[in-house]
């Protein structure tokens, strides 16, 4: 809920009986708090600590806001009996490729288990944690039938949580620019269906706000068209980012920038003529033209060590790794 006066905002978010408050000043707080009251029974707790299982510290001094999950970790990793297990430095290992197990096979004393594991990433995984968005996409696609080799693979994840349980995402008062987008696609990743990975990820004041890890839901022929089909998800997303902030009033000044690493696909996004290579590509995968002819995004070439977006895509060598997790915005707290 929103209400604007003048240079004046009172936001307040609710899911169903936890409530939070953000206004331009704590006066307005206090208001908004008081008027509630009249009409309901409300807890009055001060400065927010904790919101749907995150954990929330601000600093006024540094102008930093971290969150993070460290207490619900320890309670799926106490769930899952790894509480003492030795951690990783990476969530999966780049050189093993998973595959779906015959039908003949069938291990039924794993598949519970696996699934209530894989069920206790989730939350984490679109919450706090992109770290670990492409390894819950990918493990989940098993949770019918898994076998041995899963199950390890998933525990890898939570020894991985182990070895980062305090990981959290730090956004800075001090650097306020516009927000960007990385995008960026994995071609033929899975070795079953040989669909692509698309993945991507906005930054505001230094740290991931939104991401997406998401198996395309067609075969792409090329790398160019699994990129293209990615941007076009991509911009999606810049749609509904840039309706919110219109929503609390913080009109777009500029073009959302939208980050990729693959020159062809540039070049296609600007040429709107089809041809022969390209002809066969689901119309609405073309949305990202609309976007861009109407100034709501901008495509820019990075060189594709510094997608941000590629740790949504792949599993990746520990340097990689750690390097992404810090252009996400991640840090220890």
């Amino acid at each position: 809920y929103i209400k604007r006066n003048d240079s004046e905002v009172i936001i307040v978010s609710v899911h169903v009986d936890d409530m939070a408050i953000y206004a331009s000043n704590s006066e307005l707080i206090t208001q908004t708090e008081n008027e509630l009251e009249k009409a309901f029974e409300i807890s009055r707790l001060g400065d927010i600590k904790q919101l749907l299982g995150m954990e929330i510290q601000r600093d006024r001094d540094a102008k930093t806001l971290k969150l993070t999950q460290t207490q619900y970790i320890i309670k799926i990793l106490h769930a899952a009996g790894m509480e003492n297990c030795n951690a990783v430095a990476t969530p999966m290992d780049p050189h093993v490729k998973l595959q779906k197990l015959p039908e003949n096979v069938t291990h039924p004393e794993i598949k519970t288990k696996y699934q209530s594991l894989v069920g206790g990433l989730m939350y984490a995984a679109i919450s706090t944690r992109p770290d670990i968005a492409y390894p819950v996409q990918n493990l989940s696609q098993f949770s019918s039938n898994p076998g041995p080799e899963h199950l390890t693979a998933v525990k890898r994840v939570y020894r991985y949580l182990k070895g980062t349980i305090d990981l959290g995402i730090i956004y800075s008062g001090e650097n306020t620019s516009d927000i960007k987008l990385y995008s960026d696609a994995d071609w033929a990743n899975n070795l079953d269906d040989r669909r692509s990975v698309s993945g991507y990820v906005s930054l505001l004041s230094g740290g991931a706000t939104t991401w997406s890890s998401k198996k395309q839901p067609t075969v792409a022929l090329s790398s160019m068209e699994a990129e293209y089909m990615a941007l076009a998800n991509t911009s999606r997303e810049n749609i509904w980012i840039r309706q919110l902030f219109t929503e609390i009033g913080e009109l777009p000044s500029s073009p959302t920038p939208i980050f990729v690493d693959n020159q062809g696909t540039i070049e296609y996004t600007a040429n709107a003529g089809f041809h022969a290579r390209s002809k066969h590509i689901d119309i609405r995968h073309h949305f990202i033209r609309d976007s861009i002819a109407s100034h709501e995004a901008v495509i820019h070439h990075c060189a594709s060590d510094e997608n941000t977006a590629d740790i949504f895509t792949k599993p990746l060598a520990r340097d990689k790794h750690q390097y992404l997790v810090g252009k996400l915005g991640m840090d220890r707290v």
